[in-house]
Order: C-alpha cells, then sequence, then structure tokens
C-alpha cells in the first residue's frame, strides 16, 4: 500500500500557538501584510528575502485558472487570513528558528477572534488551492489576542531563502518545459490525460516513505510538486498536487481530495486503511475523481484504472474524508484537519471515464467495432488491447462466448485482422487476456510471429 499524507504537527501554549498559481503577478490579487506592532514578537535584525512570484509561463492557447474552491468554502475573517497569508508566503525570514523553521512574514488580521480551529482550516484551504507553495511547513504560530480584537498568524518554510530561491527556479524550469511541449487545440480531456501520462511517466514512487518515522527538510520533498516534477521522486500528495498545478495551468478544474484507501475493494480492513490523496477534475460541467497515484502500475494496462470515476466507482476502495462542518471544532483542534476535505464536488457521471470513453464498445458478437480498433492495435504493434463490453451485455457470459466456449468470437476477430496484416500476425496460439469485470474491460495482451 503507497503511504501518502504527511502530518500536521502541533504545540499548544497559553495565548501563543504553534500548529502544524500560475505564471500570475502575486501582487495583482494581494497586497503585502507588513509588519505592525502587533502581533507575536520577533527579532527583525535581518531583512525579509522576497522569493518573487512563479516564474513560469502557461500556454496562451488555453486559459490558465487560479484555484479557489477550498477559499470559497471560508467564512469572511479566515478568507482575509488566507489573503494575508498567500501573499506573505513569499517573503522568508534568511536566520532559522531553532523550533520551526524560516519565519515567513506574519499577518495581523484585525478585527476577528480566530480560534484554532479556524485557523486551521485556513492554513489547511491555503495548501489545498496552492500546490506551487511546496516550501510551506506543517508548523505556524497564532497569536489570539481578544483585548485588542486581532489574531496573528505565521507560516514557517521547510528551506532556506537562498536555496529556497534556486529551488524555485528549478521548479519553474521544469514546469515551463512542459508547458512548452503542450500542443494547441487539444480538448479538456486530451489535457488531462497529457499531464496524468506525463507525472506517471515522469515520477517514481517514494517507497521508503513507508519506513519513516519522522520528515525532515530533505524527504519532506517527496510530499510536494518539487519532488514530483524537480527530483521526480514522490507520494501521493507530489502526484496530486503536480497534476492540479498543471491542470490549472492548461484551464482544466482540477482539486485534491484526502480520504482513506484500501488494499481491497472486496474487503475495507482497516488494518490496511491509509490517509491518501487523489483528484478531482471537472469536464464538460461535470466532475469526476482520478487518482494518479494508484494509476502508477507496473502493467501498463492498468494506468487507467482510477481516471475519470464517480462517486459510486471510487468509493470501492477510496473515502472521502468529512468536511470542517462534520468534524466539528474540537475535533480540528485536538486532531488536526489532514483527514479533511474543504471542497468536496459530487462526481455523478462516468461520460469521460477512461474505458468508456476511449476504448473500443463490444455491444454485440459481430464486433466489427472491436475487430477494426484490433487491426489498428496490431498496425502499431501494441503489446495490449483493451476493449469495453457494453452494459446492455451480460458480463460473464460475454466473457465466456469470447473466450472460453464456442464459438470463442474473439477468435474469429483476430482471424479476420490477420487476414489484413502482411508482414506479421496475431499469435492465437497463447493468448492471455486479463478481465476486469468491475468496469466492465477486457485486456488481451497480443504477440506477434
Amino acid at each position: 500500500m503507497k503511504r501518502c499524507l504527511r502530518t500536521l504537527a502541533g504545540i499548544l501554549a497559553a495565548v501563543l500557538l504553534s500548529a502544524s498559481l500560475s505564471a500570475c503577478d502575486i501582487s495583482e490579487y494581494f497586497q503585502f501584510n507588513a509588519p505592525t506592532e502587533k502581533g507575536i514578537p520577533e527579532d527583525n535584525s535581518l531583512e525579509y528575502v522576497p522569493l518573487g512570484d512563479p516564474g513560469y509561463t502557461t500556454p496562451a492557447a488555453y486559459q490558465a485558472l487560479t484555484s479557489r474552491y477550498a477559499y470559497r468554502e471560508l467564512d469572511e475573517g479566515q478568507q482575509t487570513l488566507y489573503d494575508g497569508l498567500i501573499a506573505n508566503a513569499y517573503r522568508v525570514y534568511p536566520e532559522e528558528d531553532d523550533r520551526y523553521g524560516y519565519r515567513i512574514a506574519q499577518v495581523i488580521v484585525d478585527g476577528y477572534q480566530l480560534d484554532t480551529a479556524d485557523v486551521r482550516v485556513t492554513v489547511r484551504a491555503l495548501v489545498n488551492d496552492n500546490p506551487y507553495l511546496f516550501w510551506l511547513s506543517q508548523t505556524y504560530t497564532m497569536l489570539n489576542n481578544p483585548d485588542d480584537d486581532y489574531t496573528a498568524v505565521q507560516l514557517y518554510s521547510e528551506f532556506e531563502p537562498t536555496a529556497l530561491i534556486g529551488m524555485k527556479h528549478e521548479l519553474d524550469n521544469a514546469i515551463d518545459s512542459f508547458y512548452r511541449s503542450v500542443d494547441e487545440g487539444l480538448s479538456a480531456y486530451e489535457r488531462e490525460k497529457l499531464v496524468h501520462d506525463y507525472i506517471l511517466d515522469l515520477c517514481e514512487y517514494d517507497d521508503d516513505d513507508r519506513d519513516r518515522t519522522e520528515l525532515t527538510t530533505e524527504n519532506i520533498k517527496s510530499h510536494s510538486v518539487y519532488g514530483a516534477l524537480v527530483e521526480h521522486v514522490c507520494v501521493c500528495e507530489g502526484y496530486g498536487m503536480a497534476t492540479q498545478l498543471l491542470l490549472n495551468g492548461l484551464g482544466v478544474e482540477c482539486v485534491t481530495l484526502t480520504g482513506t484507501a484500501y488494499d481491497s475493494a472486496d474487503d475495507q480492513d482497516e488494518d490496511d486503511a491509509v490517509l491518501h490523496l487523489w483528484n478531482a477534475v471537472r469536464l464538460g460541467g461535470n466532475w469526476y475523481h482520478v487518482d494518479p497515484t494508484w494509476d502508477d502500475q507496473e502493467q501498463a494496462f492498468q494506468r487507467y484504472n482510477y481516471f475519470n470515476l464517480d462517486d459510486r466507482s471510487i468509493a470501492r476502495d477510496h473515502v472521502l474524508s468529512k468536511t470542517p462542518e462534520e468534524l466539528g471544532k474540537m475535533v480540528i483542534e485536538s486532531e488536526g484537519t489532514d483527514a479533511m476535505n474543504l471542497f468536496i464536488p459530487v462526481c455523478e457521471r462516468l461520460d469521460y471515464n477512461y474505458f468508456i470513453y476511449e476504448c473500443p464498445h463490444l455491444t454485440d458478437y459481430e464486433g466489427s467495432t472491436v475487430t477494426e480498433a484490433l487491426y489498428d492495435a496490431a498496425l502499431d504493434a501494441n503489446e495490449y488491447f483493451t476493449f469495453y463490453i457494453d452494459a446492455s451485455m451480460d458480463y460473464d457470459t460475454a466473457l465466456s462466448l469470447l473466450f472460453k466456449d464456442s464459438p470463442q468470437y474473439f477468435f474469429g476477430y483476430i482471424d479476420e485482422v490477420n487476414d489484413d496484416l502482411y508482414d506479421y500476425e496475431i499469435d492465437n496460439s497463447n493468448l492471455s487476456y486479463y478481465p476486469d469485470a468491475t468496469r466492465r474491460c477486457v485486456t488481451v495482451a497480443l504477440k506477434y510471429y
């Protein structure tokens, strides 16, 4: 089982609490919240280091999006804090705090008494909407001052600002490199599949993460877009955040979702459960689940098993975490926000499910559509061929008549294809096939002679 999410750490004090974009100019949206005499005491003998805005360019052919789905779920005070946090996130103090990392300029929110749960939810919203902010620590400090009626919050960077500027430059170059390779005129589905396949081809799952008892400055990279797009080693957070960032830059709405994932869809054993992160994308006005981490399989034909599912399909082995309203303030204050979703889209359709949308459909045993697609696969000497058994047919009966019982229709399809091939033929003497009743598809391993 692939283990994914890092944990929000926290230390509670009396009043002081430590807990755990596209190529746009951040100043277009927010103003830097300058320090005042209020707030958390800090030594500002040195200047905060400005990191600069995101340095990559999205393709002009597509309208880049700025995700604000989590932001919209916040109340007015939380949104005010969020606005300040994202603006200040690009200013990092050069001296390390021995306890928490490198200070990010604190935000003073006047007129709002935000409690621990409010701040935790806001920080989670910031992370959910802004995967580019890979340097943010899971620790923050807050001061709630009832006398002056304000709340101060300070985030921390995992990385020293000079090194961070270099890392940010590496990330910008990696994103630019991908965007330069994107053709014009692609549909939203084609852009989604392009990003999905790019990340799966680029990234290797960080298997060492399973055995870690704590995260360090080095291994925390695999939980971010930096680990995915620069170092090419990551866990589910890296897969999901990179998917969100790249798709939003191509004008495809994409968010991250958290929940519990199970090894077996048939037996949701709590002993096999892990906290997990995946995505939802919006195509044609409808939302779909997609899990790039679980699609990163050794067998190439399994790389679309979790590509655009509805709620019912994903629920076989993925269970969504609750919203802040469902959890309640007491749970959020005691357990944090790792197992929490701010925005949960309703995914009711399967129109753009990979197997339904892209694979040939078997609607009758004449199988003309499947035979034509098999011929095209053979011309390209493909190793695997997948087709979908239409819902109008009984899956088990079709599987039996195709491969087991007379007349074994699929072998007839092969004979038709072989009659039109010249230099080689499909070997039907030792045919291997992989049925998947859950997805109503069959994959055939093709060998040639």
